[in-house]
């Protein structure tokens, strides 16, 4: 099919800006994730929006200086550091709604926040700002912020989601490295921080945001499956999952379908996580599963349009 709508990628106003962000997230690769590479292969594969996820790696950048200030001989100036960190994670979050504004629909973008390092009020005049710019929905990491999705230090972002409806793409994951979050200042015991079911109570407290489960849950999808079913306002992603299909230790073609049928096909978003795997392998991949027509516009473009809406 043409039309394919990509929920999630990490693209960034220039190649070394992407490559900064890669190797904070100890993940590189081959791709520049610009707006230049994107485009060519966007068109060729098919795909007609690209939804920015603006994100910088604040806690590990934030570890980082800290670091750096401490071996060059200084005291590290811990709040300064999160004023330049806050200042960057702003105008990351401006350029990404520019950029949906200036390609015609090809591109949507979200706002990454974290009230916990940056504080309640940057939070709400960020999201308050780039939702007025035209931005689709919010991002976070519970694992930067240090607590669990419930803790009352979340509650400005998911009041201002619930009050407008809004999407929230979170990381969704079975477990956390120790050593990540000693890395970056989190408990050490909070290895389930970014688990699928850590967000039950808040999908209960506000049942008119949209929640989105990123990489289908990776190691907890049976909990994933559990919420989308139990709860109408749980959605997720296949973002860094579909390349598993055909490796070894990985799944079949039929796997994914089936994984998609148990959550819900009305609940699962085409996604690839772009630059860290190919946007145009995603699409290949997603061409070959043995989905029904339906069930194939329904995951890779209407359910966009449920969630991030159409006219963004």
């Amino acid at each position: 099919m043409n039309g394919y709508k990509d929920a999630h990628t990490h693209i960034h106003p220039s190649a070394t800006a992407t490559k900064a962000f890669m190797n904070a997230m100890k993940f590189p690769g081959p791709w520049d994730g610009t707006i230049e590479q994107a485009l060519p292969i966007m068109d060729k594969a098919g795909i007609a929006t690209t939804l920015i996820v603006p994100l910088i790696a604040d806690a590990v950048l934030l570890a980082d200086r800290m670091e750096e200030e401490a071996k060059r001989g200084g005291m590290p100036d811990r709040g300064r550091l999160i004023e330049q960190l806050a200042a960057e994670q702003s105008a990351y979050n401006r350029w990404a709604v520019s950029v949906s504004r200036q390609y015609n629909g090809r591109f949507a973008s979200l706002i990454a926040v974290n009230p916990v390092l940056f504080g309640a009020q940057w939070t709400r005049n960020e999201m308050q700002a780039r939702l007025a710019e035209g931005a689709a929905g919010i991002k976070i990491i519970p694992a930067n912020t240090g607590v669990y999705p419930a803790d009352p230090k979340m509650s400005v972002v998911w009041e201002e989601a619930n009050r407008r409806e809004l999407a929230v793409l979170t990381v969704s994951v079975a477990h956390s490295s120790a050593e990540f979050l000693a890395k970056v200042g989190v408990n050490e015991d909070y290895t389930d921080i970014n688990h699928p079911s850590r967000f039950e109570e808040v999908v209960k407290a506000y049942p008119r945001l949209k929640l989105v489960l990123a990489h289908l849950g990776m190691g907890a999808e049976h909990d994933t499956i559990r919420l989308a079913n139990k709860y109408p306002n749980v959605f997720t992603d296949a973002s860094l999952r579909l390349h598993e299909v055909g490796q070894p230790e990985g799944w079949r073609t039929k796997d994914p379908a089936e994984l998609f049928r148990r959550i819900g096909i009305d609940r699962v978003l085409f996604a690839s996580n772009y630059p860290f795997v190919s946007q145009a392998d995603y699409v290949e991949i997603m061409e070959k599963l043995p989905l029904s027509d339906d069930e194939r516009r329904q995951i890779g473009s209407q359910n966009y349009d449920r969630v991030y809406g159409k006219a963004r």
